[in-house]
C-alpha cells in the first residue's frame, strides 16, 4: 500500500474533512460562477477572459473546477476512506494542472486561460485538499498494531534481564 506512514483515525480528522469540504465548495462556486461569466466564449478561449473572484478563467477551466470540486464535496460527504483516496488524487491533479498551467502561462498552449492569480489560488486549494486527505484515513480502533516498548528484544541481554 502506498504511504504506509499516513496516520489512521487522526484526532483532527473532522477538522480536515471540513477543510476539504469548504475547499470543494469553493471550487464548485468558482466553477459555476465561471461558467456563467464565460458563457458565449469558445471552450478554450485565451483572450479577453472575464475575471471570476479575481481569477481569469475560460469555459474549459470553469467546467474542470466545477467537476473536480463536485467530486471533492461528494467523496467528503460519503467518507469511509473514499474521501482519503478521492481527495488524495484530486489534490494531486490540481497541483499538477497548476504547475503545467504556470509553465505555459504566457504562451498559446495556455488552454485553461489561467493567469498567475488563478494558478496560485487553485494550487493553494489543491494543496489544502491534498493535505486534508492525508489525515482522513480511518481504520480499526483496536490497538493491535501498537507494540509495547517492553516487548522489544534488545541485543544486550542485560537490558532484558
Amino acid at each position: 500500500m502506498y504511504l504506509a506512514h499516513i496516520p489512521i483515525n487522526h484526532h483532527l480528522r473532522g477538522l480536515w474533512r471540513a477543510v476539504a469540504a469548504l475547499s470543494g465548495l469553493y471550487l464548485v462556486a468558482l466553477g459555476v460562477y465561471g461558467i456563467v461569466e464565460t458563457s458565449g466564449l469558445e471552450l478554450f478561449a485565451q483572450d479577453d477572459l472575464p475575471e471570476v473572484f479575481g481569477q481569469q478563467l475560460n469555459p474549459a477551466s470553469s467546467g474542470m473546477l466545477l467537476v473536480l470540486g463536485g467530486i471533492v464535496v461528494l467523496v467528503t460527504i460519503v467518507g469511509r476512506n473514499l474521501d482519503h483516496f478521492g481527495n488524495f488524487w484530486i489534490g494531486q491533479i490540481l497541483v499538477i494542472v497548476t504547475l503545467l498551467a504556470m509553465a505555459v502561462l504566457r504562451t498559446d498552449a495556455n488552454i485553461l486561460g489561467f493567469n498567475m492569480t488563478s494558478v496560485v489560488v487553485v494550487m493553494s486549494v489543491g494543496t489544502l485538499i491534498l493535505a486534508s486527505s492525508l489525515y482522513a484515513k480511518i481504520g480499526r480502533s483496536d490497538h493491535s498494531e501498537r507494540h509495547d516498548v517492553s516487548d522489544v528484544q534488545h541485543p544486550n541481554p542485560r537490558v532484558n534481564a
